[in-house]
């Protein structure tokens, strides 16, 4: 997660509560959303190597958008509706 926070565009720091989000709806029992948007976010640092311009590429297709999205579902999932009334 350092990595990818380290090797990211300046604006991705904005977005470096995610992993922080995934993680404590993973250990909640939230495996679906969760799993596709930590996939989401360290897509960009595993074709580093191989892909130069990969972050551009991330940023231009939603990356950070999709993988909040992941979030948000994530989150309304295990929210109890009888909870919050």
């Amino acid at each position: 997660v350092s990595l990818h926070l380290l090797l990211s565009p300046g604006w991705h720091h904005y977005y470096a509560f995610l992993p922080f989000v995934f993680f404590w709806c993973w250990s909640r029992g939230e495996k679906i959303f969760t799993g596709l948007g930590l996939m989401l976010i360290m897509l960009p640092v595993t074709f580093l190597g191989s892909h130069p311009h990969v972050y551009a590429h991330y940023s231009a297709f939603g990356g950070t958008f999709w993988s909040v999205l992941c979030a948000w579902c994530a989150l309304v999932r295990l929210c109890d509706p009888e909870e919050s009334m």
